[in-house]
């Protein structure tokens, strides 16, 4: 199936073609489909449809080969300049590593000072482990802070973000902090499935803050979780760092 897959992509010259056949590929669950994929990457007329078949067979070869899926899916998690790309990698890896969620039995404040909002059920909420709890506050403000403090300093490379379903409590621009310092500045960003996975330069830190401007199509910020992980490198793999 690969090899003809492979022989259609050389012999098709319309873009359009070549993404309906790249679709058709991401149902190919071997490793030659996986690397056929990801030589299309650096395609700019392709790079999607490509970043979507390698997370479909990544996704695919979890069980069997399991260091290729994660190889492919680290880069494009991190990477990736389609937001979709990104998200659904970024999830794949979460879903196959299931690394610890360093937030849980963390600390959550609100520097910002600002009152709590509608049904929410505080800053503790934004990382109890429940989906169906949320931090907010009152909206409009011109800024927002939302700041984890862990019970000793850890290393993080990885957030998740679970937003409210609704597009004008979902921030698309903010900066991560780590002890106070920017470590990531986040600007247009979207969700996949209220999802938000952010990527940054694995740093060790006893705190970590969201700064959200306020405002600009920004209702409030609404988080019902926010997840933080490390994960390492190693050897081309992502491993989960113990």
């Amino acid at each position: 199936m690969t090899s003809l897959v492979s022989g259609l992509l050389e012999a098709a010259r319309d873009p359009a073609e070549r993404k309906a056949v790249l679709a058709e590929l991401g149902r190919c669950a071997t490793v030659d489909a996986l690397h056929l994929a990801r030589k299309h990457l650096a395609d700019p007329e392709l790079s999607t449809e490509a970043g979507l078949a390698v997370t479909q067979i990544a996704s695919a070869l979890r069980e069997t080969h399991r260091s290729e899926a994660l190889a492919a899916l680290r880069p494009l998690a991190a990477e990736a300049k389609d937001p979709a790309v990104a998200g659904r990698a970024a999830k794949a890896l979460c879903d196959i590593l299931q690394p610890p969620n360093l937030a849980l039995g963390a600390t959550a404040t609100s520097p910002d000072g600002l009152e709590g909002d509608g049904s929410s059920r505080g800053d503790q909420a934004a990382i109890d482990g429940d989906p169906d709890t949320y931090w907010d506050e009152v909206d409009g403000a011109d800024e927002y802070r939302l700041r984890v403090t862990f019970r000793e300093p850890v290393e993080i490379s990885w957030l998740r973000i679970l937003w409210h379903p609704y597009e004008q409590h979902q921030a698309k621009n903010f900066d991560v902090l780590c002890d106070g310092k920017v470590v990531k500045q986040v600007r247009g960003a979207a969700c996949f499935e209220n999802e938000m996975f952010v990527a940054i330069s694995p740093v060790r830190c006893a705190s970590v803050e969201l700064v959200i401007p306020g405002k600009n199509g920004l209702v409030s910020p609404c988080i019902h979780e926010l997840q933080i992980f490390r994960l390492a490198v190693e050897a081309g793999t992502v491993q989960e760092k113990k």
